[in-house]
């Protein structure tokens, strides 16, 4: 296997017959050794769920959601805002937005986009941000929003631009391929993306499939032409195989500590950058990296101008507990869960809220179970994976809180210390030789050519 490096992305040594990015754009990969495939074989190690399309909850629905749906705009791994469904914009205020729409813009079934497309979409995904969308000329759409967004907002996949049909569980896209369901032939179950007959010559048909609980091993060795993976002994298995190589992406996950106990008791004091370095060092099996408070704005979580939710009472959640949950099949939170209950001195406290009457003590719970005790707030803590940048923080706000109402305090926004920044770690994509993608800020990779006017 080949490692890929990119300036943009980071590093892990370059290769004589590494795929390299495509000339003047860090972003775009390239394999110059092979001509691109007419097919790709995707493998999904985590489910992928049509009802929550376009907007996903994990990297296997990143990554299928991303071939599918289309963006106002695209924020690529370098941090560049590139056209997507629109090739113009400009703002007034940042609450009044004007969107060119890429000429002949159209769904799967030949529908044109229009406005009021824009708008139901809009207004499914993102309710509370939107106040209207109008037309404003042949092919261009005007939006009201309630709170200030900058550009890179629309590249959030909440305001992707899609179309609910009743025959079909798959919302109806803008990008060359179109889905209409799984395909299940006894275990198997597969998702074929088809290129529409206008699409670019070079538009791959795409067939994803479903292999949760698969050995990546095995896939490697079969028929698989792409996967991901944040296992780093599936990236040693992999280097030994010549023909694939391992893309790695942006660094787009970031695990922090929320704790009621901390909330309650008015603890603001953040890690210093000596331990964060030390979990992301000695705590975390895969690779990782302490997390870098951010310079030239707050952490995300405090972004000011997102307005104020109910304010929510905060007195009895985390009380008469000591455990520090997290989700099992997380293994990054259950080792940082593990080294943080371990730890004996005061900085424990800093970090959970703990006594020394009370020593914490680890608990692994199914997803269900941890998103009940999270909402709750039935726990003295919980290790939780969070977006590291999200595009839209206004929106990653109001999920966030959404997730843990007790969260919002005393005064409907979330306040400093709420939020324990820990360590932030990222995936690669496994591709096999001649597969060209393309990558995007928060962790996603296109497989499919990006259409301009």
């Amino acid at each position: 296997m080949a490692p890929l490096a990119t300036a943009a992305c980071g590093a892990r040594g370059p290769s004589a017959h590494a795929p390299v990015p495509a000339r003047g754009d860090p972003c775009a990969i390239a394999d110059t050794l092979a001509p691109p495939p007419d097919t790709v074989r995707v493998a999904l190690l985590d489910p992928v769920d049509a009802r929550h399309a376009p907007v996903p909850v994990n990297g296997a629905e990143r990554l299928v959601f991303r071939q599918l749906y289309e963006t106002p705009v695209r924020v690529d791994c370098a941090g560049t805002v590139r056209p997507g469904l629109a090739w113009r914009w400009h703002s007034v205020g940042d609450t009044l937005w004007t969107f060119a729409l890429r000429p002949g813009a159209r769904f799967w079934d030949g529908t044109p986009v229009d406005a009021q497309v824009v708008l139901r979409a809009w207004r499914a995904q993102a309710p509370e941000a939107v106040r209207s969308v109008r037309a404003a000329g042949d092919e261009t759409i005007e939006v009201v929003l309630a709170t200030p967004r900058s550009i890179e907002a629309f590249g959030d996949p909440a305001w992707s631009v899609v179309k609910r049909i009743s025959v079909s569980p798959w919302p109806v896209g803008t990008t060359p391929v179109w889905v209409r369901d799984w395909e299940v032939n006894g275990a198997d179950s597969v998702l074929a993306a088809t290129p529409l007959r206008d699409a670019p010559p070079s538009t791959p048909a795409l067939r994803f499939r479903r292999a949760p609980g698969a050995d990546p091993r095995d896939l490697i060795d079969s028929d698989a032409d792409a996967l991901l993976t944040r296992d780093t002994g599936v990236l040693r298995y992999a280097d030994g195989r010549p023909a694939w190589h391992a893309v790695p992406l942006p660094w787009d996950r970031l695990y922090a500590a929320l704790s009621p106990a901390r909330m309650r008791q008015g603890i603001t004091a953040q890690l210093s950058a000596n331990t964060r370095a030390a979990l992301a060092r000695d705590a975390v099996r895969g690779e990782a990296r302490p997390y870098r408070p951010q310079t030239k704005t707050a952490d995300w979580w405090l972004t000011p101008d997102c307005g104020a939710a109910e304010p929510s009472d905060v007195s009895a959640a985390g009380a008469g507990t000591a455990l520090v949950a997290f989700p099992a099949h997380d293994p990054v939170a259950g080792d940082l869960a593990g080294r943080l209950v371990a730890r004996t001195d005061a900085e424990l406290t800093t970090i959970v809220g703990a006594t020394p009457a009370a020593r914490p003590r680890t608990m692994p719970l199914d997803a269900p179970t941890f998103r009940a005790r999270l909402a709750a707030g039935a726990a003295l803590a919980f290790i939780a994976p969070l977006p590291r940048r999200p595009l839209d923080r206004c929106r990653a706000i109001a999920d966030l809180m959404a997730a843990a109402s007790w969260l919002r305090g005393a005064t409907g926004t979330i306040p400093p210390g709420a939020v324990v920044p820990l360590v932030v770690t990222r995936g690669y994509l496994l591709l096999h030789h001649g597969i060209p993608t393309s990558l995007d800020a928060d962790g996603g990779a296109r497989l499919i050519p990006e259409r301009y006017p």
